[in-house]
């Protein structure tokens, strides 16, 4: 007695060799997908790494700029100093010289 439909029968060579293809195919599809990913996930990192760049080098802008901007206010500091310094000369110098002048207008 002859079977109907496909219960009964037992695979062949054909139906073995297109269930590997099929699997084979799937296993490139997924395979072609994970790698689509990671190249997706590279993407981002390298633009994340830019980003990261960009923004040290902002950084390190902005710390020689610091650097520079505490330099000249050490420098105008110092200036400053020196100029109170020479102030205070020159008060006590009127002031040595006043009396003086105080002292021969009222020997008269």
């Amino acid at each position: 007695m002859a079977e109907t439909g496909d219960a009964g029968r037992l695979p062949t060579s054909l139906d073995v060799l297109a269930s590997d293809v099929h699997s084979r195919l799937e296993f490139h599809r997924y395979a072609f997908m994970d790698c689509v990913g990671i190249k997706n996930a590279l993407h981002c990192v390298i633009e994340e790494r830019e980003n990261l760049q960009q923004r040290q080098n902002a950084i390190d802008q902005l710390v020689a700029e610091k650097d520079s901007l505490t330099k000249k206010n050490e420098e105008l500091a110092a200036e400053l100093e020196s100029l109170k310094e020479q102030l205070q000369a020159r008060e006590s110098s009127d002031q040595q010289q006043g009396s003086g002048f105080q002292q021969s207008h009222s020997g008269m």
